[in-house]
């Protein structure tokens, strides 16, 4: 008998940004840092469910795009984790 899956987590909240908020906000480099954090959490997160569905998902058409989903945002987490590692 096999475990039973583990259960996807809920995303961590968004700290919400408007324009109207700018000025006060997080201004510059750190609000450009945010956004690259923001980005990679929710694309490794994104990685991580596609993998689920492409093991275990019964849908062939949603496994397909799970690989699809898998390629396009390791290719963004690579960029995103460079632009991090300059801190531009």
């Amino acid at each position: 008998m096999q475990p039973p899956a583990a259960e996807p987590q809920a995303p961590a909240p968004v700290v919400a940004l408007s324009p109207s908020s700018a000025p006060s906000g997080p201004q510059g480099r750190d609000v450009d840092s945010k956004l690259v954090d923001a980005l990679i959490s929710r694309y490794q997160e994104t990685v991580s469910l596609a993998e689920i569905v492409k093991l275990k998902g019964s849908n062939p058409e949603l496994r397909r795009l799970a690989d699809g989903v898998i390629e396009s945002r390791k290719r963004d987490l690579a960029s995103l984790q460079k632009f991090r590692a300059v801190g531009n």
